[in-house]
């Protein structure tokens, strides 16, 4: 224990310096990427009380400050099995104050398959939890000055390999979703074929401003000139019992289609729920004569990436063609 205590302690200074040097492409990187202002200076609060009753003189990693204002309290964990304070858990002191101040923010920075994930705060618009597979990816980047290598050694992660290659583990979560959102590992490399998906199909896909649902996102998708708003991610119904992975839209009741389309079946290609404000569409992500997507059985990561994108435009055509 006292080697992930070391560990932590060391990429939190580490992290405080990166964030700190204004002429960093990093720094820049990851203030608009938390949506922070320009002017934050963020301080290592192992040993700074936070003068707020409600945390009750618990120490953050991290704060961050714009004159005596407090915007940020920021938990660092570079371990997989690093324990969580009580004060760092749900409804502890972290939670309570960002609950009672508003204009306060909650980070968390924990490794990718973290075994304490589900004793963490739910997310909310206040409270975030990002792995650092995702700050890697920034740093990689955006820094020259061997952040990449100094979360490589202190951090419980195989960045290097950077592997979205699904295993026969993860494969067989895909096809269990009751039990998806213990799985972090299989949530973490789907979003990394998604980011690759944006990045070569950007005028069919864009990522929305960093709010995050459950196991999925926001985007926006676009098909000739018609634009509408999507969620796209891991979720459980019950009409769909082998699916795991599907596109949602939301219907306002002002809009609705009629649904005439004869090339694809109400409860077969997607489930329609009617509500009197407007409706839901889920459609399950599967291949055109498949229930299981093809990139799951992949032998490499290049051929899983050209299947994932194969996949993504039909299943967002096929949406496109049900609520048109």
């Amino acid at each position: 224990m006292a080697g992930i205590k070391t560990n932590s302690n060391s990429i939190t200074a580490i992290l405080v310096e990166k964030l700190n040097y204004k002429k960093s492409g990093f720094r820049n990187a990851m203030i608009k990427f938390w949506n922070l202002p320009d002017n934050i200076i963020f301080i290592d609060g192992t040993h700074s009380t936070i003068r707020l009753p409600e945390m009750q003189n618990k120490e953050v990693d991290i704060i961050g400050t714009v004159g005596s204002k407090i915007l940020l309290l920021l938990e660092i964990k570079a371990n997989c099995n690093e324990n969580l304070q009580n004060s760092q858990k749900k409804n502890g002191q972290y939670q309570k104050t960002v609950e009672c101040h508003k204009e306060i923010k909650l980070k968390y920075i924990i490794p990718d398959g973290y075994y304490h994930i589900s004793e963490l705060p739910d997310e909310t618009e206040q409270i975030k939890i990002y792995t650092w597979s995702e700050i890697y990816e920034i740093a990689k980047e955006t820094d020259n000055t061997g952040l990449i290598d100094q979360i490589n050694y202190f951090v419980e992660n195989n960045f290097n390999l950077n592997d979205t290659l699904l295993n026969k583990g993860e494969v067989a979560m895909f096809l269990t979703p009751s039990i998806i959102g213990k799985v972090n590992s299989l949530y973490t490399k789907t979003q990394k074929l998604m980011s690759e998906f944006i990045k070569n199909n950007g005028k069919m896909i864009s990522q929305r401003p960093d709010y995050q649902f459950e196991l999925g996102w926001n985007y926006t998708l676009t098909k000739d000139t018609k634009q509408i708003n999507a969620w796209i991610g891991f979720y459980e119904l019950k009409d769909f019992p082998k699916n795991s992975f599907f596109i949602y839209h939301w219907i306002d009741a002002n809009n609705l289609p009629e649904f005439k389309s004869t090339n694809y079946v109400v409860n077969k290609d997607y489930i329609y729920y009617e509500y009197t404000t407007g409706d839901d569409v889920f459609v399950p992500i599967t291949n055109e004569n498949s229930e299981i997507p093809e990139f799951l059985f992949s032998e490499n990561s290049k051929e899983q990436q050209t299947k994932f994108d194969e996949l993504m435009k039909y299943n967002i055509n096929k949406l496109f063609d049900i609520i048109s």
